[in-house]
C-alpha cells in the first residue's frame, strides 16, 4: 500500500483515470464515427480491450475492475463490447424493410418466423431481452431508438390469453407492460 493513501483515495484516482479514458473514447468515437476502436491504438486501444476483459468477468460473476456505473456509461455511448464490428449495413436494410412493412401496414407486427424480416424482427427482440437482463447483446441504444420510433413492440406471449382490444391485426393479443405501463401487442408464436 502506497504511503498516506487509502483505498478510497486509490479508487477516485482510478476513477479519475477510467473517466479520463472514458472522454477520450468519446472523442475517438466523434471524430472517426465509430465505437470500434483498434486495440493496436496505443493506451485508448489498451484500454477498450480492457474494458472487454473486465465485462467478459462481470457477466461471469468474477471480480471485476469494471463497476455497474462503467458499464452503464460505456452501453450508453455505444461501446463495442466485441472486437468484431457490427455489421450495421445489413441491420439497416432490414430496418429499412421493416419501416416499409410498418408504413404498409401501420403497425411493426411483422409475422414471426414466415420470412425472412420475421426471423430478424424476433432475432430483434431476442437481443433487447438479452440486454435488458445484463447479458451479451449486439443491440445498441441508438437501434432501440430507431426501432421504438417505428412503434416496435418488444414484448410478445402466445394467443389465447385476455384479448379486450378490437382492431388488433390477427391473433395478437394486448396487455401492459407492468414496469412501464406502455400498450404492448403480442402475436401466437414469437417470443414470449
Amino acid at each position: 500500500r502506497l504511503h498516506g493513501t487509502t483505498p478510497f483515495n486509490r479508487e477516485g484516482r482510478a476513477d479519475d483515470y477510467w473517466m479520463t479514458m472514458f472522454g477520450l473514447f468519446q472523442r475517438y468515437k466523434k471524430e472517426h464515427g465509430t465505437v470500434q476502436v483498434p486495440t493496436t491504438l496505443g493506451e485508448l486501444g489498451r484500454w477498450v480491450n480492457y474494458q472487454r476483459i473486465q465485462y467478459r468477468l462481470w457477466k461471469k460473476g468474477c471480480k471485476s475492475k469494471l463497476t455497474y456505473h462503467h458499464i452503464k456509461l460505456l452501453d450508453h455511448s455505444g461501446f463495442a463490447w466485441s472486437q468484431r464490428p457490427l455489421n450495421m449495413e445489413k441491420w439497416f436494410v432490414m430496418f429499412h424493410s421493416l419501416r416499409d412493412f410498418a408504413k404498409e401496414h401501420g403497425h411493426c407486427l411483422v409475422p414471426c418466423k414466415t420470412t425472412k424480416l420475421g426471423h430478424w424482427v424476433n432475432r430483434q427482440r431476442c437481443l433487447y431481452k438479452l440486454r435488458n437482463e445484463g447479458r451479451n447483446s449486439t443491440m445498441t441504444d441508438m437501434q432501440i431508438k430507431l426501432l421504438e420510433e417505428l412503434g416496435f413492440v418488444w414484448s410478445v406471449r402466445p394467443k389465447g390469453q385476455t384479448n379486450t382490444n378490437v382492431g388488433i391485426p390477427g391473433s395478437l393479443v394486448a396487455r401492459k407492460e407492468p414496469k412501464n405501463d406502455k400498450q404492448v401487442h403480442t402475436e401466437e408464436g414469437c417470443l414470449v
